[in-house]
This record gives structure tokens, C-alpha cells and sequence, in this order.
């Protein structure tokens, strides 16, 4: 609960206070809202350091739908990361295609799912090769950042 009070307090003191019609009506709004939502995608989409987050996309105060918008969409990104951080916790690794083990094994998740996990921690991506043999230049290794997820799906060996 404190972090979704912090997260609703970094939201609501970004905006004038008379823009809001009724303050005190929005806040309660916005923390029904938020009780909906994980803290991790509390915290995704409040932080100020962050490029998309609610504040830095929204000129004025954002409606409850557009909040309601905005947190589903930083929960299907949380989502999607827990999907990667699975499969990269138990040996498998991105290849431009699919998670592949080092035996070039894609990834079953009826299958894999029951193997234990080799680490807490994101393992590196590896990117840049079919299969289990390396490019000629050796794999490119992309660690996993939970903020640029779509860096770490670079398609076909595409450096940037």
C-alpha cells in the first residue's frame, strides 16, 4: 500500500492543483485504480526518470482512463519481461527466433517449465545466430534490462 501512495503522491503533484475539479474525488479515483495494479507497474509508470511514464506523456492531468490505458499497457510489458526473465532463469537463451539451450533445444514449456532455475539474477541474451552455433564473429550478448526490453529482441543480428 505505501508504494502505491507514493506512486499516486509522484503522480498527482506533477499537475497544477487546480487543474483538478475535485482533488480530493480524483485521488480517491485514482487509488481505487491503482489497487488494481502490481507495484512494479505502479512504480514503471510513475517514475520521472523514465521516458514514458505517466507524467512525461500526458501535458495535462490524465483522465482515469487514460491511467487505467497507461498501467495496462506497463502491465503487459511487466508480463512480458516475467516471460523472458523464466526462460533465461533456466539455461535458454534468445536467439533472434526462439529461447534455444546451449544443445540448441527451443524452449517447451510443458517440458522446461519443471527444470530447476540456474539463477535469480537475468542471465545475458545471447542474439545474433540461428540455433546453437555462433556467428562468425562470436554471439552478440545483450543483458536483459527490465526498462529497453526491445533492445534485448534485436531480430536477425541487427546491431545498433
Amino acid at each position: 500500500m505505501a508504494v502505491a501512495q507514493r506512486c499516486q503522491k509522484l503522480l498527482f503533484t506533477a499537475y497544477r492543483l487546480d487543474a483538478y475539479a475535485d482533488p480530493e474525488m480524483f485521488q480517491a479515483q485514482v487509488a481505487a485504480v491503482f489497487s488494481q495494479y502490481s507495484d512494479a507497474v505502479l512504480i514503471r509508470a510513475t517514475d520521472p526518470l523514465r521516458r514514458d511514464c505517466i507524467q512525461r506523456t500526458h501535458k495535462f492531468p490524465p483522465s482515469i482512463q487514460e491511467i487505467g490505458e497507461a498501467l495496462d499497457g506497463f502491465e503487459k510489458t511487466e508480463k512480458a519481461l516475467a516471460f523472458v526473465e523464466e526462460r533465461v532463469s533456466r539455461g535458454f537463451t534468445w536467439n533472434g527466433t526462439g529461447f534455444f539451450n546451449a544443445n540448441g533445444e527451443k524452449y517447451d514449456a510443458a517440458k522446461h517449465r519443471a527444470l530447476p532455475q540456474i539463477a535469480s539474477q537475468p542471465l545475458p541474451l545471447t542474439t545474433g545466430h540461428t540455433g546453437s552455433a555462433p556467428a562468425a564473429d562470436g554471439p552478440r550478448v545483450v543483458r536483459l534490462d527490465r526498462d529497453r526490453i526491445g533492445s534485448s529482441f534485436e531480430r536477425n543480428g541487427n546491431r545498433s
